[in-house]
């Protein structure tokens, strides 16, 4: 996966330089971090940025079920750097750690990154496959809308056609009531002469 491509070191977050007082430089208490991280700021930003020009992009997105916002997570040796999804600044950090050992960490670290290497080209695989599968039924879709737009002008067609037809009848309704006018005339003439 792509390195991590910065042209400017980003914003570390309060929250991000405690965590690296306490799990990098192990201070212990809240008193003992806030004081390293008020004397070392810069050091901390620095070592911070340079994790993350060294790291592995691992994923974009929701992680886990409490957190309501995208973040860009990276994957510097076994430490894992969070920073929001524009990449702007870094949120925390945290170590993969098992209280096992470094080694056994690193193999973790491992183990998951060649699963992830397979699920990514999984999904590659099947972004390729739907995609297939999608450019076919759009083909369809778009082809079954031109069949309906030829449907409907065929529709409006006929339907201009039967009403051309009714106004036909409509004149040749009118032309029998004429006539029939005039055999009424020709009755009352014959009768209204009459007087009864």
């Amino acid at each position: 996966m792509p390195q991590i491509v910065t042209s400017h070191a980003m914003i570390i977050t309060n929250h991000a330089m405690k965590r690296y007082a306490e799990r990098i430089q192990g201070k212990d208490t809240i008193l003992d971090a806030n004081t390293f991280v008020a004397t070392n700021e810069e050091m901390i930003i620095q070592n911070i940025n340079t994790m993350l020009e060294h790291s592995e992009f691992l994923y974009s997105g929701r992680i886990g079920t409490t957190n309501t916002s995208n973040v860009n997570a990276y994957l510097s040796g076994t430490w894992v750097l969070l920073t929001d999804q524009q990449n702007e600044k870094v949120i925390t950090l945290y170590k993969v750690d098992f209280n096992v050992g470094e080694d056994f960490n690193k193999q973790f670290v491992e183990k998951i990154k060649e699963r992830l290497l397979k699920h990514r080209q999984e999904l590659e695989e099947e972004k390729a496959e739907i995609n297939s599968q999608k450019a076919d039924y759009e083909s369809i879709v778009a082809e079954n809308q031109q069949t309906i737009a030829e449907y409907k002008s065929a529709i409006k067609q006929l339907e201009q056609l039967t009403e051309d037809y009714q106004s036909v009848i409509k004149d040749l309704n009118k032309r029998l009531v004429k006539s029939e006018i005039k055999i009424k005339k020709d009755v009352e003439d014959l009768i209204l002469r009459r007087e009864f």
